[in-house]
């Protein structure tokens, strides 16, 4: 969800004990912070839409707590099923202060704030998805570079006070590469479906895989920014 990622058909036999999901066939990047973007042509009611994946993992949960009724009494698989939602909840604010390069304050209250505040705004305003995030990396200490950046006129809108007033309250992560190469870019690296079957085309015209190759260089510098390359924190 902090990545903008859209399964596609996120059903039980799609997802292992672990928790881990797999066979990513009709998957999509969200454009845009839009609870109803579907990955999967024929998922022709929204049922594995973006915004309902955590519901969609809920519930693949609760038929393996199904199964496992014969091993187990139901108030316990109950008391294991209501950790889901806190504990997403949780997950989900941590993941999206690394994705804005943000220390985890001591105050979650501060933290959880800012989430709420962010994916609002995300929703309501129709900023493209990994744009905001890209031009918020670091909080406010990449204010000037959000100004400069071709979704800057989302920021200058009432509608952004309420997440400008939460950064606030948030320092960078002291591991933040906020001075790479990557973050003077205008615009992110993205993986939206448009794009990439652009990468296909001349591949399969006349086998030039040159694009390709670019892309997977754009991918490991940023990659190399973040810190999430091979080797890396």
């Amino acid at each position: 969800m902090a990545a903008g990622f859209v399964h596609g058909v996120l059903n039980t036999d799609n997802v292992n004990v672990t928790g881990e999901s797999f066979d990513y066939g009709p998957w999509r990047f969200a454009p845009v912070n839009d609870p109803a973007f579907t990955a999967a042509y024929f998922d022709e009611y929204g049922l594995y839409a973006f915004g309902r994946q955590p519901e969609a993992l809920g519930w693949n949960l609760a038929r393996l707590a199904e199964c496992l009724l014969p091993l187990s009494d139901e108030a316990r698989l109950g008391a294991a099923m209501d950790v889901y939602g806190p504990g997403l909840q949780e997950a989900f604010a941590h993941a999206l202060l690394r994705r804005l390069g943000l220390a985890v304050p001591q105050d979650e209250a501060a933290m959880h704030a800012l989430v709420g505040a962010f994916w609002a705004f995300l929703q309501t305003s129709r900023a493209p998805f990994e744009q905001a995030f890209f031009d918020w990396y670091g909080g406010l200490a990449s204010e000037a570079r959000a100004a400069r950046s071709p979704a800057a006129a989302h920021y200058a809108g009432e509608g952004f006070s309420r997440v400008r007033q939460a950064l606030g309250a948030l320092s960078p992560d002291p591991a933040a590469r906020l001075d790479h190469p990557y973050f003077a870019r205008a615009t992110p690296c993205t993986m939206l479906i448009d794009e990439v079957e652009a990468l296909w085309a001349p591949i399969a015209a006349a086998d030039d895989w040159s694009a390709y190759h670019a892309k997977m260089a754009a991918i490991g510098e940023m990659a190399q920014a973040y810190g999430t390359e091979p080797g890396g924190p």
